[in-house]
């Protein structure tokens, strides 16, 4: 594929593929690559060859299936955060479930199983966004281990929130230094001292916030490549 893409006169700026899963057991599991097979090292070379011929690869990803295990979830998560980083090009595209089509080997599995019938119909929605509106049919979650056990069903998974903000510390932190240091150092060298730090707050102004934070983070992630 890649000695055609080289070999094409058109310079193709992104491609879709989908290997869908991200750990070896999960991949075996789903029969990816049938009949014979393929595993994180061929899904690899494939992200290396984008790389090569600097093509965006959007890839899709499964996040999970009706045999998934936590311990599965993390490690296929923490396989494309680390290629996610590792290759530039790599944007991954997940879907939170896999779906069982009648006719598919999934289905017949889950059929044989006597399991057909939990497979799900849902409705997903935007509140005040009907056009998102979208039916999903044959979808096959995990089983009911993975996201209701008695410690998941017992855990807050929202943050309480501080009486005193960070913000709020950080400022007046920031106002009592200042003030020790008005207080304390000769105003002539404070201005040298402060001047770096005045330069640097401008030049963030100038890009807006979110910009410059996400300049600052490339500039970091090239040095870390060198």
């Amino acid at each position: 594929m890649f000695e055609a893409i080289k070999a094409a006169k058109t310079r193709i700026l992104s491609f879709e593929i989908g290997t869908d899963e991200f750990t070896e057991q999960e991949l075996g599991r789903l029969a990816k690559g049938h009949p014979r097979g393929y595993t994180l090292e061929d899904i690899e070379e494939v992200l290396n060859g984008f790389e090569a011929l600097e093509i965006s690869n959007r890839h899709f990803a499964i996040l999970s299936n009706p045999a998934t295990r936590w311990s599965d979830l993390f490690e296929k998560l923490a396989t494309l955060e680390e290629w996610s980083w590792s290759y530039p090009h790599f944007y991954p595209d997940p879907n939170p479930f896999v779906l069982a089509p009648a006719g598919t080997p999934l289905f017949s599995e889950l059929a044989g199983q006597g399991r057909a019938d939990a497979l799900a119909r849902k409705v997903f929605a935007v509140p005040d966004f009907p056009e998102f509106t979208h039916w999903v049919f044959n979808m096959a979650p995990p089983g009911d281990r993975l996201f209701s056990t008695e410690s998941l069903s017992t855990m807050d998974f929202s943050p309480s929130r501080p009486i005193i903000r960070a913000r709020v510390i950080i400022f007046v932190l920031g106002g009592l230094i200042f003030t020790a240091l008005w207080a304390f150092v000769p105003h002539g060298t404070l201005y040298w001292l402060l001047l770096p730090l005045i330069m640097v707050f401008v030049w963030m102004a100038s890009y807006g916030w979110r910009q410059a934070i996400f300049v600052i983070h490339e500039l970091i992630h090239r040095l870390e490549n060198l």
